[in-house]
């Protein structure tokens, strides 16, 4: 998610898009059954926005560069 998050902030995509891009893309997988990629989508947006606000927050280079595995844990989305 995050790699793919930081792709599209990277490619310019308004933050405000960032996520709704960023779960289609990463959700895609179940594509093949709409109502499992739905339930996907609905499930990835709140932990996108925690990432999102947490990169803002720490600025997208600098983020970005910290990796995924450490902003998963620093936003409490991973053990």
């Amino acid at each position: 998610m995050v790699s793919v998050l930081c792709g599209l902030l990277a490619e310019g995509v308004a933050k405000s898009v960032a996520c709704d891009e960023a779960c289609g893309t990463v959700c895609l997988i179940f594509v093949e059954d709409p109502i499992i990629y739905d339930i996907c989508v609905v499930i990835c947006i709140p932990s996108c926005d925690e990432l999102l606000q947490l990169i803002i927050s720490i600025g997208v280079a600098t983020a970005c560069g910290l990796g995924g595995e450490y902003l998963c844990q620093k936003a409490g989305l991973c053990c």
